[in-house]
C-alpha cells in the first residue's frame, strides 16, 4: 500500500481476478522468463541485449515482432543506449517496432528504462494516490470540463454533486433522479477498471444483475470508494468507431525546464460493445499526429496492427481530425500546472458533442511502451537525450 493511501473494500468479480494474474505475474517474472524459451534461444537473446524477463518481451514474442531482429536497427539502439545510458538496457522494443512499422528509432524508451529509472526522478509516486482520486478531478479542471458527478462515496461516507453528505438508506433514485445514461465506476483505481453502465428502474438502479435501491447498496458492489456520473455525449467524430465506449484521447505531457511540453497523443476506441475504452480490457490505440488526424491503423495491447475496428469494420484510412484537438492539449497542459509531484502524466480526453474537451482522468505511470506502438514515435521526442542523461547523472550509476 501506498504511503498515505486508506484501505478500502477488496475489489470483487473480474478486478480481482485481474489484480490476482498482474500480483502472481509480477511474482514469476523474478523466478522464470514469462514465455518458454529453448537454451539456445535465451542465449541470442541475452547476446542481442534483449531482456526476456520483462514484460514486454512476452508481449512482442507472442506476436512474432522478435522472430527476426534486424540487425542494423538492434547496433543503433545498444550503441545509443551506451552512449547516453553507460549501458545497453533492452533493444526488445526497437526490434518490435521495426517488424511491426518497418522503420525505428533509437530513442524508443523500454520498459525498464521509463518505470525503473526515469520514472523514480520524475513522478514522486508516494503522493499518487492523493492526486487520484476521481471525486477530486473537478478540482484540477473545474466543474465544466469534468463529468457531472451525481453520487459519490468516499472512505464510505455518500455526498451529492454538491456535497451535501448523505445517508446510507437515502434512496439512489433521490440522488440521481431522472437523469440519463449513468456511469459508476471505482474512484481510486485507472485503466477502466470495472467502469459499467447503471440502468435506471422504478425502484432503483440495476447494478451487478440486482436492484439496488439505496446508496448503501452500490458500495456492498463498489466498495468504500466510486463515483456515479452522467454518461457523457461526445462528439461523433470519436464515437464512430464504436458508439457504445466513451472513447478518449490519450495525452502525455512532461514538465521540463520550466515548462509543460506537449509529448504525442493517441485516441483510444472501445471494443465487443464495453462502455471503457482502455487498451487493457480490450480497447485499440490509434495514434494522432500533426494537428490531430488519427493515423490509418490502430494497434492493440496483443502487439496486432488493425487496418478496421474489429467489431464495427470502421476503417481508420478515413483519418479523420479530431475535433477540439489543440484545446484539448492546452487543457492537459494548464492542468499539468496544478500536479506539483509528478512530472509526466498521461490525461483521458474526452470531446462532447459541442466539441468540448472533457477531462476523464489521468495516469501517473501508463504503458508506455505501448504509446510508442501506437503513436510511431518516441515518447519524448527531441527531449529524449537530454532527459535520459539528466536521469543517469541523478542516479549516479545505472543499474
Amino acid at each position: 500500500m501506498e504511503l498515505g493511501q486508506k484501505e478500502e473494500a477488496v475489489p470483487v468479480g473480474a478486478c480481482w481476478r485481474t489484480l490476482m494474474r498482474r500480483a502472481r505475474r509480477k511474482m514469476l517474472r523474478h523466478v522464470r522468463p514469462p514465455v518458454k524459451l529453448s537454451r539456445t534461444q535465451r542465449a541470442y537473446y541475452r547476446t542481442q541485449h534483449v531482456d526476456i524477463n520483462d514484460e514486454t518481451f512476452a508481449r512482442f514474442y507472442k506476436a512474432g515482432l522478435l522472430d527476426d531482429l534486424d540487425r542494423d536497427t538492434v547496433e543503433r539502439a545498444r550503441a545509443y543506449q551506451l552512449r547516453v545510458l553507460g549501458r545497453p538496457i533492452d533493444v526488445a522494443i526497437h526490434a518490435a517496432f521495426h517488424n511491426l512499422h518497418g522503420y525505428s528509432d533509437s530513442r524508443l524508451l523500454p520498459r525498464h528504462l521509463y518505470w525503473h529509472i526515469l520514472m523514480p526522478f520524475l513522478n514522486d509516486l508516494s503522493f499518487r494516490s492523493a492526486y487520484s482520486d476521481k471525486n477530486l478531478y473537478h478540482y484540477f479542471a473545474g466543474a465544466s470540463r469534468t463529468p457531472i458527478s451525481r453520487l459519490k462515496c468516499v472512505a464510505g461516507n455518500f455526498y451529492d454533486s454538491d456535497n451535501v453528505s448523505l445517508n446510507p438508506s437515502t434512496p439512489v433514485r433521490d440522488v440521481l433522479g431522472g437523469a440519463g445514461n449513468m456511469i459508476i465506476k471505482p474512484s481510486r483505481t485507472d485503466n477502466g477498471c470495472r467502469v459499467a453502465s447503471l440502468d435506471l428502474s422504478p425502484d432503483g438502479v440495476e447494478c451487478d444483475g440486482l436492484i439496488r435501491r439505496t446508496v448503501g447498496e452500490l458500495s456492498d458492489v463498489y466498495g468504500a470508494n466510486f463515483v456515479v456520473q452522467e454518461k457523457l455525449a461526445q462528439h461523433p467524430v470519436l464515437a464512430a468507431p464504436h458508439p457504445p465506449s466513451v472513447n478518449t484521447l490519450r495525452v502525455l505531457t512532461l514538465r521540463w525546464s520550466g515548462e509543460i511540453h506537449y509529448l504525442l497523443a493517441f485516441a483510444r476506441f472501445g471494443t465487443g460493445g464495453a462502455v471503457n475504452d482502455n487498451a487493457g480490457t480490450g480497447g485499440i490505440c490509434v495514434g494522432i499526429v500533426g494537428n490531430g488526424a488519427l493515423k490509418d491503423h490502430a494497434v492493440t495491447e496483443a502487439v496486432e496492427r488493425l487496418a478496421r475496428h474489429p467489431d464495427t469494420g470502421y476503417e481508420f484510412g478515413r483519418r479523420p481530425v479530431v475535433p477540439a484537438f489543440e484545446r484539448a492539449v492546452n487543457l492537459c497542459k494548464d492542468m499539468h500546472r496544478d500536479v506539483l509531484h509528478h512530472n509526466i502524466v498521461s490525461w483521458d480526453i474526452a470531446i462532447d458533442v459541442n466539441e468540448e474537451p472533457v477531462f476523464i482522468e489521468h495516469n501517473f505511470r501508463g504503458a508506455l511502451w505501448l504509446y510508442q506502438m501506437a503513436v510511431g514515435t518516441p515518447a519524448l521526442g527531441t527531449l529524449t537525450d537530454e532527459v535520459l542523461l539528466w536521469a543517469a547523472q541523478q542516479q549516479g550509476q545505472i543499474g
